[in-house]
């Protein structure tokens, strides 16, 4: 393992050992530049579960690019503890207002008045895409996407133009049931009155069916000039009209990157991105109120979420790894936890159901790449 601070813009002296305090290994390192103040080696045994603590107070850290990012290997890790086996490593990250591990975890608190414990417990396919003809070169592209009942598969861009009354245009896609062939109409998007004159509208993942005509749309904006409304803000915006014209239908909470669930027909449930985490928010009467946020201790961009056939939630998200979790409780508790990969890009991540119990995972991370997940729901 290895607990190092990489940088201190304020510390000259020279770097001295590792000394026993009391039972316990007391680490100094006040050089600017060296990393590794401590290093220990052990064997490690995959019948065993590996346990490592340390008991910290992080008063301040500086990152090596003057940041304290979650992506430790692009900014440098301002402190850590690192734990490698030779294939694998793991490690926390400690901050004056959080603990992260490396991957997908992130845990709020206030660490620089007093000693806490930090504990780390360790435990030990080929996809092609055909493109549709005449598709690829579309400046407002397709992002939500829903068939319809009669078979057909309504495509709404994720981006739109804003004109001087508030109104926002921007282009649907209708394809046929093969998804061969498709044609375009521009869409009306009715935003609240008090958006900022350079509010951007962007629609996100999912796209719901609720009968009798209407479709729901997650939708999230992004100021840019005067409001009274925060920066960022997420909705659902309702069409009744094949998506010709969408109006607001309700407001999730501030935040953005939105990914909502139907867990029931009056039961929704929403993951959005705020600073540094997700706030996730439930709804029991069909969208139309949210009730208050509870921040989760997992990533920090891009979730995605979707209800599979057999009941279980998934939920794909990322950075600094891209990494899945599961929920049979429409989302109430987090239960599995799947590190998909550790490597890192945008971390960007997207899953679906394409046969009961099998998911298809897309992520970017280093490039974009594509895997099957097969779901089996167990007592």
């Amino acid at each position: 393992m290895v607990a190092s601070a990489l940088r201190s813009r304020t510390a000259r002296r020279v770097t001295r050992g590792p000394s026993i305090v009391d039972g316990a290994v007391r680490i100094n390192d006040d050089s600017p530049e060296k990393m590794g103040c401590f290093r220990a080696t052990w064997k490690p045994d995959p019948a065993c579960e590996t346990i490592v603590e340390a008991r910290v107070r992080v008063a301040s850290v500086t990152a090596r690019k003057g940041g304290t990012s979650m992506w430790p290997w692009v900014d440098g890790t301002p402190i850590s503890l690192l734990v490698s086996d030779g294939r694998f490593q793991e490690g926390l990250t400690l901050r004056p207002e959080k603990i992260t591990n490396f991957l997908d975890r992130v845990a709020k608190f206030d660490a620089r008045r007093n000693f806490h414990t930090r504990r780390l417990v360790i435990r030990g396919n080929d996809m092609s895409i055909t493109p549709v003809e005449g598709l690829q070169q579309k400046t407002f592209a397709p992002q939500p996407m829903i068939r319809l009942a009669d078979g057909a598969i309504l495509g709404v861009s994720r981006w739109s133009v804003r004109y001087d009354d508030g109104v926002h245009v921007g282009m649907s896609y209708h394809f046929d049931p093969a998804a061969n062939r498709f044609t375009m109409f521009e869409s009306r998007i009715q935003t609240l009155k008090d958006t900022g004159l350079s509010n951007l509208m962007m629609f996100e993942r999912q796209i719901f069916d609720v009968g009798g005509g209407r479709l729901l749309v997650s939708v999230r904006n992004r100021q840019r000039g005067p409001s009274t409304r925060p920066p960022s803000e997420s909705f659902l915006m309702q069409s009744e009209d094949g998506g010709r014209t969408w109006t607001h239908f309700s407001t999730i909470g501030p935040g953005g990157e939105p990914t909502v669930a139907r867990v029931s027909e009056t039961e929704m449930t929403a993951v959005l991105r705020t600073s540094g985490a997700f706030e996730q928010r439930w709804s029991t009467d069909g969208g139309k109120t949210w009730g208050p946020p509870v921040t989760l201790e997992e990533g920090s961009v891009d979730a995605d979420l979707t209800m599979m056939s057999h009941g279980v939630l998934a939920c794909s998200y990322g950075r600094p790894g891209s990494n899945l979790m599961f929920s049979i409780n429409g989302g109430k508790d987090w239960i599995h936890h799947q590190v998909t990969t550790a490597e890192s890009g945008f971390n960007y991540t997207s899953v679906q159901e394409i046969r009961p119990g099998r998911l298809l995972y897309v992520h970017d991370a280093p490039r974009l790449r594509a895997l099957y997940v097969d779901v089996e729901r167990v007592k």
